[in-house]
């Protein structure tokens, strides 16, 4: 009788050790899965932490662009407005070279028609 208790304790503890042993292998598949999600977050934290440097430094290189472009714009403002003050001087200039010819052309005309009229005048004197 004490034979057949002890074999049934055995047996009784066995079932309990089988099932702990079955409770443990649960818990390590499950520590199995959490640690491959554990894995796949780091993997997808480091991504997204280099997609956010690469951005920042696109970023930084677009502002850099647009820097370098507003000052070129400004640069050619610059010189246009330089260019159109230099072309309004010269149109000045011009207009007074043009304004001086034909007053010289007037009064050379003018002289020229005097010295006509001078000259036909005495036309008649002669014959």
């Amino acid at each position: 009788e004490e034979r057949s208790l002890r074999e049934e304790q055995y047996q009784v503890l066995g079932g309990r050790v089988s099932q702990v042993h079955g409770e443990v292998e649960d818990v390590r598949q499950r520590a199995r899965e959490a640690l491959g999600r554990c894995e796949e977050l780091r993997s997808l934290q480091e991504s997204l932490s280099q997609q956010k440097a690469e951005r920042q430094a696109e970023a930084s290189s677009v502002q850099l662009s647009l820097n370098e472009l507003s000052l070129r714009i400004e640069q050619l403002q610059q010189a246009l407005e330089t260019s159109g003050r230099t072309v309004q001087q010269k149109w000045l200039e011009l207009q007074q070279l043009v304004e001086e010819e034909a007053q010289l052309r007037q009064a050379s005309d003018d002289e020229l028609g005097r010295k006509q009229a001078t000259n036909l005048e005495g036309i008649p004197k002669a014959m």
